[in-house]
């Protein structure tokens, strides 16, 4: 069963009907979601410490604890990006036209 995906506590689905995000903002806010929680599932393999997992991200453990929480108005999509390599997983993009 697919996860709906959440932007900030809301469904993006309905940040969307609700006017809040625009397409593009959207698509990032998707593109961010998608990482984050691959990241987490990551992390979630791995066991380790906040300690331990700030030591290799290169951030503090106050930003391990907003990565763990889904905290993703916090990160920006390159950031999420960079921690996903850092982590061992490999990351494609697809880039199209869009339909409109």
């Amino acid at each position: 069963m697919k996860r709906k995906q959440k932007l900030r506590g809301i469904e993006i689905d309905d940040a969307l009907a609700l006017g809040r995000l625009d397409t593009a903002a959207l698509e990032n806010e998707k593109r961010k979601t998608l990482l984050l929680e691959a990241i987490q599932d990551r992390l979630n393999e791995y066991g380790n410490s906040q300690t331990e997992i700030a030591a290799a991200l290169g951030i503090d453990r106050a930003r391990v604890s907003d990565l763990l929480r889904g905290r993703i108005q916090r990160f920006s999509l390159e950031w999420l990006l960079v921690a996903a390599a850092k982590l061992g997983l490999s990351v494609t993009m697809k880039i199209r036209k869009s339909a409109a």
